[in-house]
C-alpha cells in the first residue's frame, strides 16, 4: 500500500470516529434530559400530594369534626326547648273541655276554683244560676279547664268579630280548634264560651242593692228563646227609690228600645246600667258616690252589671242586708 492509500483510508477512520463521538455525545445529553424531566415529574405530582395529605387533610378533617360536635351540643338543647314549649301549650289548651262538680260540704267558689286551678269568674260565668253566697252541697256546678267567659250572641252577630273582642290572642282556626266548633256559623241566643282572662278580679267586690225588692227575672232566664243577661228587679210598694251601687262616673242618660228612661255608671272596668227609670237626679259626667241617689223607677227595675264589657250576674255580688 502506498503512503497516499494510507493517508486516505486514516483520514476515513478518524472522521467516521469523530462522528460517532459526537452522536454519543447526543444520545447522552437526550438520555440526561429525559432522565431529568422524569425525575422533575416524580418530585412535582407524586411528592406533592402525598405532603398535602399528609398535611391539608387532617386539618380540613379536624374542622369537620369541630362542627359536627358543635351541631351534637347546639341540636339536643335546641329540642329539648321547643317540646317544653309545646307541652305547656298544650297542657293549658289543647282542647276547651266542660265537666260536672258535685258541690261538697265547706265548699266555696274560691276553694273550687283554687282546687281547679281557675278563676272564680269563670265559675260564675258558667253557673249563671249559682249565687256566690248560697251554694249549697249536692248541688251541681259546671266547670271548665280553662279561665274564660260566656257570651250569648246577639241577632248581627259573626263569630270571627266576638273573637277578637273576647280572645284576641286567639285565631279563627286555633278557636274553632280548641272549641271544636266544625263551622263559624252561630245563632241568636247561642252560649258561646271564649277562653280570654279577665283582668278585674271580682271574687271581692260587693254592689249595694239598687232598690227594695224582689227579682223577678233571672239572670241567664230564658225569654222568647233567649238567655237574657241582666236582672228585672220587682220594687215593693212604696218604695221605688233607686239608689246607685259602686261609686263612679255617670257616662250616659238616655231612652233605651225596651229599657226605658236608663242611666249608665261606669266605675273602672265595671258599667252598670239602671233602666225602666220614671225620674232621674243625676247628669252626664257628674260623679256618683256608692248608694247615692240616682232617682225613681216605675214598678220593675232593669239592671245590668258588666266587667271587662262581659255581663255577670249581679245577684252573686249584692251585700247582704
Amino acid at each position: 500500500m502506498s503512503r497516499e492509500q494510507y493517508n486516505d483510508l486514516g483520514i476515513e477512520n478518524h472522521s467516521r470516529g469523530k462522528k460517532k463521538s459526537k452522536l454519543m455525545t447526543v444520545l447522552l445529553i437526550i438520555l440526561f434530559i429525559l432522565v431529568g424531566f422524569s425525575l422533575f415529574l416524580y418530585f412535582t405530582n407524586d411528592k406533592e400530594p402525598k405532603q398535602k395529605e399528609n398535611i391539608v387533610e387532617p386539618i380540613k378533617v379536624k374542622k369537620i369534626e369541630k362542627i359536627q360536635e358543635k351541631q351534637k351540643k347546639e341540636t339536643p338543647i335546641k329540642e329539648v326547648t321547643e317540646e317544653k314549649k309545646e307541652v305547656e301549650y298544650v297542657n293549658k289548651e289543647e282542647k276547651i273541655i266542660f265537666d260536672k262538680y258535685i258541690i261538697k260540704e265547706g265548699d266555696t267558689i274560691n276553694s273550687i276554683a283554687k282546687e281547679h286551678n281557675i278563676k272564680p269568674i269563670t265559675i260564675l260565668a258558667l253557673n249563671k244560676f249559682i249565687a256566690t253566697k248560697k251554694i249549697k252541697a249536692g248541688e251541681i256546678l259546671t266547670l271548665s279547664n280553662v279561665d274564660g267567659i260566656i257570651y250569648i250572641s246577639k241577632v248581627d252577630d259573626e263569630l270571627p268579630t266576638l273573637i277578637k273582642q273576647f280572645s284576641p290572642q286567639l285565631s279563627l282556626e286555633k278557636y274553632l280548634e280548641l272549641t271544636q266548633r266544625e263551622s263559624t256559623n252561630i245563632i241568636e241566643g247561642e252560649s258561646l264560651f271564649f277562653p280570654s282572662p279577665i283582668k278585674k278580679n271580682i271574687e271581692n267586690l260587693n254592689l249595694s242593692k239598687p232598690c227594695s225588692g224582689k227579682i223577678k227575672t233571672l239572670f241567664g232566664q230564658v225569654i222568647n228563646g233567649i238567655p237574657v243577661d241582666y236582672i228585672i228587679i220587682e220594687l215593693d210598694e212604696g218604695k221605688n227609690e233607686v239608689i246607685n251601687s259602686l261609686s263612679g262616673i255617670v257616662k250616659d242618660i238616655n231612652y233605651i228600645a225596651n229599657i226605658g228612661k236608663s242611666v249608665i255608671i261606669s266605675s273602672d272596668d265595671y258599667i252598670i246600667t239602671y233602666g225602666n227609670l220614671k225620674r232621674m237626679n243625676i247628669d252626664i259626667g257628674q260623679e256618683i258616690n256608692e248608694k247615692e241617689e240616682i232617682g225613681t223607677a216605675q214598678s220593675t227595675l232593669y239592671y245590668k252589671v258588666e266587667v271587662n264589657g262581659i255581663p255577670i250576674n249581679p245577684e252573686q255580688l249584692f251585700k247582704e242586708d
